[in-house]
């Protein structure tokens, strides 16, 4: 077909072609730093507090309505991050977990890297039954690098394959021949503190002493503990969670200032996000007193309900009253939204009465869904600046379907981001893996379930336009004595994906 067509109109052609198709990170020399402050609320940032991370928003990409992965907890969101997935997909339903095959009669937290291998050992290898962008890469020949002062845990399920590539840690480096290189760069470890500005500096040294100029990777996940850390001890209106925010920003600051005088700022792709949003909160009780009553009531032992923190998992003994366990929840002042097994397969509806299924907030992991998942009571009320009170023990935390948990930050600046743009169409932590993959070059996986951020990239979005479309669901159940139990979720879809931005639960009594 060419042989009619001169040489320069061939060579036009071709290069108009090429100009349709996406660039490779070959091509285009382009990378990515991905950088995870946990728990960091978008009106945290403000010139104030955050100057430099203010600046970054008000220079390239500020998503407006960004949302975490329900339960609002680091390991369920650091997961997603990576996979793109729900934990319907990756398998990790809450901070800790229930594998009775690893413990029969109790949880194991996640956040320690030693039970997320014997999870590995005892489930052939699938602590994840989604593959990470560390292994996506690592079959298109490109590295991935994660840089984290968060716990073991959550630092190793960014990268547990530690595939073609590297996880350093406050605690640990894999592979760990590096450690003997690495050791002089990061120097001794500070101890834990609230702020934890040294640890959290020490992996910023970390990744400009050898990320930057020896690994140089594709990809480079950096996660700072903060503000998560400080405000978990004191509150987010707090001298020290202000210093704290201060910490990690100044951070930010001296990353930009290393990219630069290394000549890559501007062939640096920066997304800036948080695991989670945060509220206060205000209960002055243990919570899981309404389970070990009921169990001490219908004469089970303790472990035969096993609560992970959101979700609970009922044992042989106490299967059969699953209702009337519900019941108790539902009847429960600090207990909000509630979720079951579906009704019927696909349906919205939970098995039981005045629920709604896990499908609808994406538990219904085939081997590892619970029996039970719930969000805390929550408010709109202030404390100090900041709204969202949760009515859950501590000072202040994470974890309800709270719209104050579930709205996080998400701001991006580079090549490939556009300029000054404010992007109000709902975005999630799912889709921050099929977007990396495309600033690099390559196909997402076909498990990822998030999508392209496209109306924040530079380039044209060449896909149709389609309106935010929103709805509520709703159930409720009414009990013999006149108390009324009711619940809604709130969600927003856009170009296929559906988002849940709030879920809640209301109950009268006569």
């Amino acid at each position: 077909m060419f042989r009619c067509l001169s040489k320069p109109l061939l060579l036009l052609l071709v290069s108009a072609l090429c100009s349709l198709l996406p660039l490779s990170a070959s091509a285009t020399g382009n990378k990515v730093l991905l950088i995870v402050l946990d728990g960091l609320r978008p009106d945290y940032v403000t010139a104030e507090r955050m100057p430099n991370l203010y600046a970054w928003g008000q220079e390239g990409v500020i998503f407006e309505k960004h949302h975490a992965t329900f339960p609002t907890v680091t390991r369920v969101n650091a997961s997603s991050i990576v996979t793109g997935a729900y934990p319907a997909q990756h398998g990790i339903v809450d901070n800790s977990v229930y594998f009775p095959e690893v413990e029969s009669d109790k949880t194991l937290s996640t956040g320690s890297r030693g039970n997320l291998e014997r999870i590995e050992a005892h489930t052939d290898g699938n602590l994840l039954t989604a593959p990470t962008l560390g292994e996506w890469l690592a079959r298109h020949d490109l590295k991935t690098g994660v840089f984290s002062s968060g716990s073991h845990g959550s630092a190793f399920l960014l990268n547990h394959k530690v595939a073609n590539g590297a996880i350093i840690n406050t605690g640990y480096v894999l592979p760990e021949s590096l450690a003997a290189t690495l050791g002089p760069i990061m120097g001794e470890q500070p101890p834990d503190a609230a702020p934890n500005t040294a640890r959290n500096n020490r992996i910023v040294q970390a990744y400009l002493g050898y990320g930057l100029n020896v690994l140089r990777a594709e990809l480079t996940i950096m996660w700072l503990s903060d503000p998560d850390h400080t405000a978990h001890e004191y509150g987010m209106d707090s001298p020290e969670t202000a210093a704290a925010l201060k910490g990690v920003d100044d951070a930010l600051g001296r990353i930009a200032e290393a990219l630069a005088k290394n000549g890559v700022l501007n062939k640096t792709n920066i997304i800036v996000t948080s695991d989670h949003g945060f509220s206060t909160h205000t209960l002055d009780s243990d919570p899981r007193q309404v389970l070990r009553d009921f169990a001490q009531e219908h004469k089970l032992a303790d472990e035969d309900i096993i609560a992970t923190g959101l979700c609970i998992y009922l044992k042989d003994a106490a299967k059969p009253l699953l209702s009337a366990l519900v019941e108790r929840l539902q009847r429960t002042s600090w207990v909000g939204p509630l979720f079951t097994r579906a009704k019927t397969p696909g349906s919205v509806e939970g098995v039981v009465p005045g629920t709604l299924s896990l499908d609808v907030v994406h538990e219904n992991h085939p081997e590892r869904a619970p029996d039970i998942v719930l969000s805390p009571t929550w408010t709109n009320d202030k404390t100090g600046p900041f709204k969202g009170t949760v009515l859950t023990s501590g000072v202040a935390g994470h974890g309800s379907a709270s719209p104050w948990d579930i709205h996080n930050t998400l701001i991006a600046r580079g090549p490939d981001f556009a300029q000054g743009r404010l992007v109000g169409i709902p975005t999630h932590n799912t889709d921050l893996a099929p977007t990396i993959c495309h600033l690099l070059g390559i196909d997402a996986a076909p498990t990822m379930a998030g999508r392209v951020l496209r109306e924040g990239l530079m380039a044209a979005d060449q896909e149709p336009p389609e309106a935010v479309t929103r709805r509520t669901l709703r159930c409720s159940r009414q009990f013999t004595d006149g108390v009324d139990y009711a619940m809604e979720v709130h969600v927003s879809s856009y170009r296929g994906r559906t988002y849940l931005d709030q879920a809640s639960a209301t109950r009268n009594k006569p």
